[in-house]
C-alpha cells in the first residue's frame, strides 16, 4: 500500500507544500483505503491535510476483510468470483478467455494487497515490515503505515457512503466503523 500511497502523492503534488486551499479525497471500494492512507500519511509528514475524506463501498481499515485470495484463484474462477460479487459484467465474462489475464491484472492486484492489508491490521495494528523511518516530506511516505498513526483518527471529516445491497462488501459489513477513523 505505501507504493500506491506514494505514488497518489507525487502525482498529484500533495508531496509537496502548496497554496492551493482546501481539498477533498474520495476513494472508491480498494481506493477508499488508499485514501485514507493519503491523508495518514500527508498527516504524518507534515503537510496540508485534506478538508474532507469522502469514502465509498469499503469497510474502514480496521474492518477490512480479504472476500478473494487472488493466488488462490485460476482466472476462471476468479472471474466467476467477481461477476458473483457484482465487480465485472457479463459481458467481461464471457470474454476470450485469452484476454482474462490483461482484464483480471488490476483485480488481482488490488485483492492482494487488500489481503495483506487486512492481515498486517488485523497481526499488528497496520504496521508494515517494509516501513521506513524516514519523515521528509520530498522522499518516502512509508512511515505512515506504523500502527500508530495508521489507526489515530483523522482532523478531517470522514463521509461513508455504499449501497444497501453492495455485494462487493462482505456480508455484515457496515459503513459504521468509519466513524472511528475520524475526530472531525
Amino acid at each position: 500500500l505505501e507504493a500506491v500511497v506514494e505514488d497518489v502523492l507525487r502525482s498529484t503534488g500533495l508531496n509537496k507544500p502548496f497554496s492551493g486551499g482546501n481539498f477533498a479525497l474520495f476513494g472508491h471500494s480498494f481506493g477508499a483505503l488508499v485514501m485514507h492512507a493519503v491523508a495518514v500519511a500527508l498527516r504524518e509528514s507534515g503537510l496540508p491535510q485534506p478538508s474532507h475524506l469522502i469514502v465509498a463501498a469499503e469497510a474502514a481499515p480496521m474492518d477490512v476483510v480479504p472476500v478473494v485470495d487472488p493466488d488462490g484463484l485460476d482466472d476462471a474462477s476468479l472471474v466467476q468470483q467477481l461477476l458473483a460479487m457484482g465487480l465485472i459484467a457479463e459481458e467481461t465474462a464471457a470474454a476470450d478467455a485469452d484476454a482474462w489475464p490483461l482484464l483480471l491484472a488490476p483485480y488481482r492486484a488490488d485483492l492482494l494487497v487488500e489481503g495483506r492489508w487486512s492481515t498486517a491490521v488485523k497481526t499488528n495494528g497496520g504496521a508494515s515490515s517494509s516501513s521506513s523511518s524516514s519523515s521528509s516530506s520530498s522522499s518516502s511516505f512509508s512511515s505512515f503505515s506504523s500502527s500508530s498513526s495508521m489507526m489515530r483518527p483523522l482532523d478531517c471529516p470522514v463521509t461513508a457512503f455504499t449501497a444497501a445491497d453492495d455485494a462487493t462488501l462482505p456480508p455484515g459489513t457496515t459503513m459504521e466503523s468509519w466513524r472511528d477513523t475520524t475526530k472531525g
